[in-house]
């Protein structure tokens, strides 16, 4: 009928917003497991939780170096005090600002190069942002799934889209189609198509 939509629009239609949305997903969740990746890196949380060669101990923290952000907020990067192979005090300075901030006098978990006890990381897992790196990594995985599952489905949408038009294009009860300018009165009333 005049006005009708073609067979398949419907799915052709949703595979291509399942794929423009799939493809926005996937972008988003590269780019946000690139920065939780940043962040761990920079964090030290790699080497602490790899590196076989590092010995977990204890130490305290010290002082505190604040900073505040253009929006009000307070951050603080702990100095942590902890003792050296001799029985020397040695500290380090946290790498990444963190919010909440610790108190002096708190005891965290740290990772120590026993051959360089200068080499120390936090525990990526200690603190108050210590689910942050977890929690970051689970969202991207999802969003990363998500995307990748709203891909596969719009291009399966489309292909499927595609043959619902073709097939769309051959008369009812006419296989194998007439050929072109073949018309099924010109076989009469009654006859059926052949099949060879």
């Amino acid at each position: 009928p005049a006005g009708a939509a073609r067979p398949g629009t419907g799915r052709t239609v949703g595979g291509v917003a399942a794929l423009v949305i799939g493809i926005f997903l996937l972008f988003f969740a590269v780019v946000w497991l690139a920065v939780t990746v940043g962040f761990g890196l920079l964090s030290g949380a790699g080497s602490a939780l790899f590196d076989d060669s590092l010995v977990e101990a204890e130490g305290s923290v010290v002082d505190l170096v604040r900073s505040t952000s253009n929006d009000g907020g307070a951050s603080c990067r702990p100095v942590i005090a902890y003792p050296g192979r001799g029985g020397e005090v040695l500290t380090f300075t946290g790498l990444v600002s963190e919010s909440p901030c610790r108190r002096v006098g708190d005891v965290v978990r740290i990772h120590v190069d026993p051959e360089n006890p200068t080499r120390v990381y936090l525990d990526p897992f200690d603190g108050p942002t210590g689910l942050l790196l977890p929690i970051f990594a689970v969202i991207g995985g999802v969003l990363l799934v998500g995307g990748i599952g709203l891909v596969v489905g719009g291009s399966v949408a489309l292909r499927r889209g595609r043959r619902a038009a073709r097939a769309g294009d051959v008369p009812r009860g006419a296989w194998p189609p007439p050929p072109p300018g073949h018309t099924s009165s010109d076989r009469g009333p009654g006859v059926a198509p052949p099949l060879f």
